[in-house]
C-alpha cells in the first residue's frame, strides 16, 4: 500500500521510499525512514496535499509524492 491511500486519521509504518534521488534524500532527512510510524491527519481522503504527523512534525505531501512511500497500515 502507498501513503496516498492511507485513510483519514489512520496510522502506518513506512516500509520504503521510492522517489527521484534528491527528493528521496530530502524525505529521509525529514524522517521518512523505514520502520517509522506515520499518521494521516487530513480529515478528507481526497485532500491534496495531505497532512501527515511523523516524529512529532506535521508535513504536507501531494498525492503524487505520497504515492512513492510504501507503507503497512496499523490495524
Amino acid at each position: 500500500m502507498t501513503l496516498d491511500k492511507l485513510g483519514p486519521y489512520k496510522r502506518a509504518i513506512i516500509e520504503e521510499v521510492i522517489a527521484e534521488p534528491s527528493f528521496r534524500r530530502r524525505l529521509l532527512e525529514l524522517g521518512f525512514v523505514p520502520g517509522t510510524e506515520i499518521e494521516n491527519i487530513s480529515p478528507v481522503s481526497t485532500a491534496d496535499p495531505k497532512c501527515f504527523l511523523i516524529r512529532g512534525t506535521y508535513i504536507s505531501l501531494t498525492l503524487k509524492d505520497a504515492g512513492g512511500v510504501i507503507i503497512n497500515e496499523i490495524r
